[in-house]
């Protein structure tokens, strides 16, 4: 629980550094903020020598919304490639039980209850890629594509309904791995507030698959038990990123 205030302290401090960063107030001096030394004298536009240099620079951020989901969360950015194109790899692991994971559950009537309760991420990994199309803003605005596979260790139970054991109500527990899969669009923003920093809004829509290779076994039958519904869902994912170039 230590590492939270130190998240949120990063993330009021770097609020700060956006509103100073997009300020619509011309600055008063030169402002030294790129690294091949470009001197703004406006920070509504940029040049685009400037923005070249900064942004063909790799970054490695931290996503500070990840303590949430009790995890730390990066994302590598290799810097502008062909076409305004840059290749992006999140990657991250749990520390705790991620406190805002949904339960996926399963019933069937007259037979029981499945439920498995992911607590805690060992392994999120990914690739993909961002589209920057806006040559002549500092804050550079993209969208992109990004596909991650994500590896839980998660408990499960299966419940029956009163009659079939005694007590009326009788549940089973396992531990067990799922595995997660993502395919998202991102869309989002870069800020840039000084040579070597950056920060990084971004947003992940689209849909997961969830599996469960090892189920809970039904001690009455003997049997596997059905884990999901469905095992497609839509997916959401915000970062907040506090980026250092290089």
């Amino acid at each position: 629980m230590r590492v939270l205030p130190c998240i949120l302290l990063l993330f009021f401090l770097s609020l700060f550094r956006i509103g100073f960063a997009i300020s619509p107030f011309p600055l008063s001096g030169s402002y030294n903020t790129y690294s091949e030394g470009l001197n703004l004298q406006n920070r509504d536009s940029l040049h685009p020598q400037g923005k070249t240099g900064f942004f063909r620079q790799a970054c490695l951020s931290f996503n500070i919304l990840s303590a949430l989901s009790s995890e730390f969360g990066f994302v590598l950015e290799s810097g502008r490639m062909e076409k305004n194109l840059s290749l992006i790899i999140p990657f991250g692991f749990g520390f705790g039980d991620p406190l805002v994971e949904s339960v996926k559950k399963h019933s069937e009537a007259g037979s029981g209850d499945y439920v498995a309760d992911p607590v805690k991420k060992l392994l999120d990994l990914g690739l993909g890629f961002n589209g920057y199309f806006n040559e002549h803003l500092k804050n550079q605005p993209f969208v992109g594509l990004c596909f991650r596979a994500m590896q839980y260790k998660c408990s499960e139970s299966w419940s029956y309904p009163s009659g079939v054991y005694e007590p009326s109500r009788y549940t089973v527990y396992d531990q067990t791995m799922l595995y997660r899969y993502t395919a998202t669009i991102n869309s989002g923003f870069s800020i840039p507030f000084h040579s070597r920093f950056r920060i990084t809004l971004m947003a992940m829509l689209g849909m997961r698959y969830d599996a469960i290779p090892n189920r809970i076994t039904d001690p009455k039958s003997g049997e596997e038990v059905p884990n999901f519904d469905k095992p497609f869902y839509p997916f959401f994912n915000a970062y907040y990123c506090l980026g250092f170039v290089f």
